[in-house]
């Protein structure tokens, strides 16, 4: 299967999922995309104007139109995940195994954690992985007013965190590794 229809696949299964408060969060979030946005593309025309012609969703957030709206933020969040997680995230959905080819994005690596989760340096975009906010600072001794600390710091609490996790939670650890790539 390729990669953008598993991504749609994935994503239409958690959009159904969702809380009324889960997707009024995500549709508030991702509200601001405009024709800047390669994802307003997609959507269909009907929610592009409603988009544009107002601050906020007109109809209750529960009305299936919000949802291309909502497959659209939730396929951002794969975002350089690898093919093979997502393969196995499918087959388990399936109940059958499942192969997803296709071109995987090239991220950044954060200078926190050392995962490639960022698409931009210094776009202030928040690692997947460990929730450091790219700053596009990489001197581990300036403090970063965006993380309330400096970058040592950061490292310092990731790795507290996450040898706490392959102690304690040896499947979150593993997850992570499965699907992100890690810096060499």
């Amino acid at each position: 299967m390729e990669r953008e229809k598993a991504l749609s696949q994935i994503s239409e299964c958690k959009v159904e999922k969702l809380s009324p408060e889960q997707r009024e969060a995500l549709m508030l979030d991702w509200w601001g995309i405009d024709e800047g946005d390669v994802e307003y593309m997609r959507l269909p025309i009907e929610l592009r104007g409603e988009l544009t012609s107002c601050e906020s969703p007109e109809s209750n957030v529960m009305n299936p139109k919000y949802n291309p709206l909502l497959v659209e933020a939730i396929k951002s969040q794969y975002i350089g995940v690898k093919n093979s997680y997502l393969a196995k995230y499918l087959s388990s959905l399936a109940g059958e195994i499942i192969d997803v080819t296709g071109h995987e994005e090239i991220l950044l690596e954060c200078f926190c954690c050392h995962y490639l989760t960022i698409k931009e340096r210094g776009n202030y975009e928040i690692c997947a992985v460990c929730g450091w906010e790219d700053d596009g600072i990489n001197n581990k001794e300036i403090y970063s007013n965006a993380n309330h600390m400096t970058l040592l710091e950061g490292q310092a609490n990731f790795q507290k965190k996450h040898h706490s996790m392959k102690t304690i939670d040896l499947e979150t650890s593993l997850k992570i590794r499965e699907k992100y790539y890690l810096a060499k």
